[in-house]
Order: structure tokens, then C-alpha cells, then sequence
């Protein structure tokens, strides 16, 4: 096989595995998520982004192990081919309708791969770009005011973001709530949760469903808590940041009822974490719980390693002589 054929084929099984391991990560986290909801909201939120990239994590490890020696003769099983030997090697397919399938399968992965990383790069491209042309500065330059009545707050921008408040919540909101905000969303351009979220969201095709879903959900909630501490630390007054976050809601309820209900449960979870008591222990400790999980994703791997290199050669096989 040429070399590119052979990147064809660690393509094909790369997005195969990813989107398997994605299903398994998805159903693994019902049993990771009471332990991870007693973590602090800033630790709580690198444990869920670990989660969400193990998929991706675990497929590219198996594929790139599948072209290593050391990790061929660790974890392939012992097995012979004629005129090959007994040695460790690299998974093969022979000329016939599987390489056909295989490369059509390659292209089709690497198009939808370009798709679903530019697509959104391009979506948060356009939007930081709308909201910087209907924006200007303010004379210190700590935030930029849009220009609608609309009451908005937000960090924006994926490598440099910046903070944006609308006149409408400038109109809204007393000085003391102002400033509160204001942390809250420069915490959010500090900490880089934009691109933190869209990697989680791009690393597994199968986290977008089921518990995947409840994982980004996760995900969300434990950034904004993140931000809300951090303005509360700097405020020095929990209280403050948990009355700014009210108004600040319903301020945008007032403005657009039919949009309220949604966040609430996450607004409530966000107050309980400032200045509610700490969540009750977990029945399985964290620290087990990840070990456990890095336990499985380390069997998983070389168990994956030894399938995925006979499941090649039996397509090798299927695909008929060679020639």
C-alpha cells in the first residue's frame, strides 16, 4: 500500500472508533456525573472538558498505535500472513472493492471533518465581526457598547475575545450590578470558554445526544459558575454577583418574555453554587471515579488496538487476492 492509501485507511478507522468511543464516553458519563457535580465549578470544568475530548483522545491514540512497532508487538496478537511472516505490521488492504470503499470512506470523513470545524469557526468569525461593527469602545476600553435596546452582556471571540454590553443593559442595570457583570464576562474572555466549549462540542460526534447532550449542558454551567466566583473574588461579596445575576435576567426576560424558562435551572444552580451550601459527597469518590475511567480507557485502547488491526485485515481478506 502507498502511503496514502494507508492515511486513508487510519482515517476511516479513526472516525470509526471516535464515534464508537464517543457512544461509550456518552453512557459512562450517567455514573461520572454525581461525582463530578461535588467538584469545585473551575476544577469540575477541566474534568468535563477531559471527558468530552476522550473520544477523540482514545480514537487517535488506537489509530496512531496501529502504525507503531512497539505498540504492535505489545498489543496485536501473534499471527501470520503469507508473505508478510510473523512479524509486527501495519494493517493492509489489497487491491478490490474494500480499498475502493476505503478511500471513498477517507474522502467522505475528511469533507465532513472540514465542514464541522470551519462551519462553526466561521459562525463565531461572523458574529464577532456584526457585533464589532455595531459596537464602539468605551473611553477606558474595558468593554465595547452595542448599539440596541436589547439587554445584552457577552464575551465574544474565540483566540482574543472581547466584552460586549448593549445600552439596553447599561440602561438597565445600577453601577453596583454593572461592575458585577462586567467580572463576569471578562472572566469569561480570560478563561477562553468559547473555544473551550467548541472543542468540547467538535471532539465527539457522539456526545451530541442523550447524556452527551447533559455533558455540554454540564459543561455550560460549570463555566459560568467559574466566571461568577471569579467576580465574586474580586467583588468580595457573593451576594453582590448572585443579586447582579438576577437583574441581569430579568432584565432580559423584561425585554423578550417568550424567551424566559430555559436558563432558569441553570441561573438556579448558578446562585446555589455562590452562596448555596456544597453539594453532598458523592456515593464513589472522584478520585476513584477517574482513576476507574482511566483505567477503562487504557484496556479500551490496547484491546482496541488488537481488534481494529484484525478487523482491517479481515476487509484484507474480503476484498479479494492478492495482486
Amino acid at each position: 500500500m502507498s502511503l496514502l492509501q494507508h492515511a486513508a485507511l487510519a482515517v476511516v478507522i479513526f472516525a470509526l472508533l471516535w464515534w464508537l468511543t464517543g457512544f461509550a464516553v456518552a453512557g459512562a458519563y450517567r455514573l461520572l456525573r454525581r461525582p463530578l457535580d461535588t467538584l469545585q465549578p473551575e476544577t469540575r470544568t477541566r474534568a468535563l472538558t477531559g471527558v468530552a475530548v476522550l473520544p477523540a483522545l482514545l480514537a487517535g491514540a488506537v489509530t496512531l498505535a496501529l502504525y507503531l512497532p512497539v505498540a504492535r508487538e505489545l498489543a496485536v496478537s501473534a499471527h501470520c500472513h503469507a508473505g508478510i511472516g510473523c512479524g509486527a505490521h501495519a494493517p493492509a488492504l489489497n487491491d478490490g472493492p474494500a480499498r475502493w470503499l476505503i478511500d471513498a470512506l477517507a474522502a467522505l470523513v475528511v469533507t465532513a471533518a472540514i465542514w464541522r470545524i470551519t462551519l462553526p469557526l466561521l459562525r463565531h468569525d461572523r458574529r464577532a465581526r456584526q457585533l464589532a461593527a455595531l459596537s464602539s469602545p468605551t473611553r477606558d476600553g474595558q468593554f465595547r457598547v452595542v448599539e440596541t435596546d436589547q439587554p445584552v452582556a457577552l464575551a465574544v471571540g474565540l483566540w482574543r475575545p472581547r466584552v460586549f454590553v448593549s445600552r439596553g443593559m447599561l440602561a438597565q442595570l445600577a453601577p453596583q450590578a454593572l461592575s458585577s457583570v462586567l467580572l463576569h464576562e471578562e472572566a469569561h474572555a480570560r478563561r477562553r470558554d468559547a473555544l473551550r466549549q467548541l472543542l468540547a462540542a467538535i471532539a465527539g460526534p457522539a456526545l451530541l445526544s442523550g447524556p452527551g447532550r447533559a455533558l455540554m449542558h454540564d459543561l455550560r454551567v460549570a463555566c459560568e459558575q467559574s466566571c461568577d466566583r471569579a467576580a465574586a473574588r474580586a467583588e468580595a461579596d457573593p451576594l453582590r454577583v448572585a443579586d447582579a445575576l438576577l437583574r441581569a435576567r430579568r432584565a432580559a426576560h423584561t425585554a423578550a418574555p417568550d424567551a424566559g424558562g430555559r436558563p432558569d435551572g441553570a441561573l438556579h444552580a448558578r446562585i446555589a453554587a455562590l452562596i448555596g451550601p456544597p453539594p453532598p459527597p458523592a456515593l464513589l469518590p472522584m478520585p476513584l471515579a477517574l482513576l476507574g475511567l482511566g483505567i477503562a480507557a487504557l484496556l479500551t485502547m490496547l484491546w482496541g488496538i488488537d481488534a481494529v488491526h484484525h478487523g482491517a485485515e479481515l476487509l484484507q481478506r474480503l476484498s479479494g487476492p492478492s495482486g
